[in-house]
């Protein structure tokens, strides 16, 4: 009598090795670009990181007490400015409460409190919305 091989050693099984190996190479690549964009948002620090910081430095000194400042919602706008929200304290020692402010390149720092409104208001509707 003749065996009977019942496994298949056709080009089904090696069709099936390829398409698992091609879904590994992807999962790996995935991850790896993955974890490189982490890297430069959180470990590199990257250039808006910089921004930030000094932004926020500026707007302290733009304060009365710039050491109370409280950030919210920091970002990048456009034209290379940053945008957010400050709490500090005034002279009173009291907080103000949360005020937008933008600064634009050429360290110009604009404070919504402490600019005209209608030049703040369309300066953050042009740059931070």
């Amino acid at each position: 009598m003749d065996k009977i091989d019942t496994k298949d050693k056709g080009a089904g099984s090696k069709g099936g090795n390829f398409f698992v190996w091609v879904l590994i190479v992807m999962a790996v690549l995935m991850f790896s670009l993955g974890a490189l964009g982490l890297y430069t948002k959180y470990v590199d620090g990257g250039q808006d990181n910089r921004k930030i910081s000094t932004a926020k430095q500026m707007v302290s000194d733009a304060l009365k007490d710039g050491e109370s400042a409280r950030f919210y919602d920091l970002r990048m706008g456009t034209a290379f400015s940053v945008c957010g929200q400050v709490n500090a304290k005034n002279s009173y020692g009291a907080y103000t409460g949360k005020s937008p402010f933008v600064v634009l390149t050429g360290n110009l720092v604009m404070i919504r409190n402490s600019t005209p409104l209608d030049y703040f208001d369309a300066t953050w509707d042009r740059i931070c919305q």
